[in-house]
């Protein structure tokens, strides 16, 4: 770059930055034939109120917006555990500090984590423990169920034919040995009290009674007296056991056979859900230990992550995400709140690691009064080759650079998204001398540095507008020599300082009207 290029930069980069004017919006209009409308003859204080008289004169127009130079390479960095989501950072590197490849960017307190780790596997062992006992009892709940279920068909079985046999058999017995009872001590009252009657005769007979004999007749009174007791004692057991004990029996013997039948289905039941419920909780068992050593290996993995965060390559460290292609939000508040003793947000780019050296491009916003007087019709050329920009820290370090690309509308803030390329050969970058040109730097970019000697210019307040056949025309309000006047179409395509460069429609000496 020559000395006299430089000394231009410099003394472009000391103007200040223009507002963007209110008609700089509106595109150059190409003059069309119209009918000129002659205006009624007025008075000539009238006519020559407010008018001006074109001229020649020196106009000058600079267009210079603030950008972000950003990175040809890039490497985010990010902290993504999939676990342990609490970092609270020990140590990180400043925001556009430099770094080497392999040093740590930042570290965490991880003394919480490694707590999780040790109590996990401590767990883990436990599980394993209690999945093994949990087989084990599976294993013989799966054995002993077809067992159990062969015991209760036996013990339903065995009910059935014991009230069988009891309805068949022992009830009819019983009864039958209750009413024998009676006929038998009926029997042997009665057979006492024949032969109590037959000795009696006997020895009334004979008219003499011995001491023998009498104790013979005692016996046989006994006897009888014992057969009589017998015989109410057999009736009153032949009704208990009829009226009581029997019907007690066969309730009892029915209950039973209704229990066990109730067992045996409540077994059919039981026995194979009990085994489900064993298979269950096995395979809970089996998934909660796979489950905590999956937790446990992704803690060992963040822990491992959380280590590794230090630097791909040399380079500086900015805080944000540089890696598209527009500076990132709010670093202010990311270099307030990435520091020492407070957290680190997880699953988002918190820095940046990006080469020292030529940046890539130069992220910026173009105000929507702007967009029609930057001469860019879009595409990769840019014609415009006086387009160039300077550091905001070092207003002696100067490139030049062209318009890569406009976004097609202006966003919510009224701006344009604007990229423009760096050109390559511009001394700034090899230069030693100069201060380094790095990503993150901001810069001042001007994109419009125009200035014409013997430019015709008119106010900005004497340009007009209608609509007409379609279009809009932009004109002004010539005075003729007899006072009256015409509207004339004009074309333009600069504005500055309350100014338009009139191309086309008018020449030196023209007196237009307000």
């Amino acid at each position: 770059m020559s000395t006299q290029r430089t000394l231009n930069l410099l003394a472009a980069a000391a103007l200040l930055i223009p507002t963007a004017p209110a008609l700089a919006n509106e595109a150059a209009e190409v003059a069309k034939p119209t009918t000129e409308a002659t205006a009624p003859a007025q008075s000539e204080a009238a006519v020559r109120k407010d008018s001006y008289t074109v001229k020649k004169d020196e106009f000058s127009q600079r267009i210079a917006i603030n950008g972000t130079l950003m990175p040809a390479e890039a490497y985010p960095l990010m902290a993504s555990p999939k676990r342990f989501t609490t970092l609270r950072i020990t140590h990180i590197a400043p925001h556009a500090s430099s770094i080497k490849k392999g040093e740590s960017i930042v570290e965490f307190d991880l003394s919480s984590l490694d707590d999780q780790i040790e109590s996990l596997e401590k767990s883990i062992e436990l599980q394993k423990l209690g999945l093994k006992r949990s087989k084990l009892d599976l294993d013989a709940t799966t054995k002993l169920t077809p067992i159990a279920m062969e015991e209760t068909e036996a013990a339903l079985e065995q009910a059935k034919a014991d009230f069988d046999y009891l309805m068949e058999t022992t009830i009819p017995i019983e009864k039958e040995e209750a009413k024998r009872s009676v006929i038998n001590s009926k029997r042997n009252l009665a057979y006492s009290q024949e032969e109590l009657r037959q000795l009696e005769k006997m020895y009334v007979e004979d008219d003499l009674t011995e001491e023998t004999e009498e104790i013979v007749l005692k016996r046989i009174k006994w006897q009888v007296d014992n057969g009589e007791f017998n015989l109410r004692r057999a009736e009153i057991g032949a009704k208990r056991k009829l009226e009581v004990e029997i019907p007690r029996s066969i309730q009892k013997a029915t209950q039973d056979l209704k229990r066990t039948t109730i067992t045996h289905e409540k077994a059919k039941i039981d026995f194979p859900a009990a085994l489900k419920q064993k298979t269950l909780e096995f395979e809970s068992a089996q998934r909660s230990l796979a489950q905590s050593e999956e937790q446990l290996a992704e803690l060992k993995a963040d822990r491992e992550a959380l280590t590794a965060l230090v630097a791909p390559v040399d380079g500086i460290v900015l805080y944000g995400d540089w890696s598209g292609d527009s500076a990132p939000p709010r670093i202010g508040d990311m270099i307030r709140n990435q520091q020492v003793g407070r957290g680190l947000g997880v699953h988002s780019v918190f820095a940046t690691v990006v080469p020292a050296g030529k940046p890539g491009f130069i992220d910026a916003k173009l105000h929507e009064g702007w967009r029609s007087q930057i001469n860019w019709r879009g595409g990769s050329g840019d014609a415009d080759t006086s387009r160039y920009a300077v550091l905001a820290a070092a207003p002696q370090v100067g490139f030049g650079i062209n318009i890569d690309s406009l976004s097609p509308t202006v966003g919510a803030d009224q701006h344009y998204q604007l990229k423009l390329a760096i050109n390559d050969g511009t001394e700034a970058f090899a230069d030693d001398s100069l201060p380094p040109v790095n990503a993150g730097m901001a810069v001042t970019a001007t994109l419009v540095d125009y200035s014409n000697p013997e430019a015709l210019v008119v106010p900005t307040s004497h340009l007009k507008s209608k609509f007409e056949n379609g279009r809009l025309v932009r004109y002004v309000v010539k005075i003729n020599e007899d006072d009256t006047t015409t509207d004339v179409p004009v074309t333009y395509h600069r504005t500055a300082n309350n100014q338009v460069e009139i191309l086309s429609g008018l020449e030196e000496g023209d007196v237009i009207a307000k």
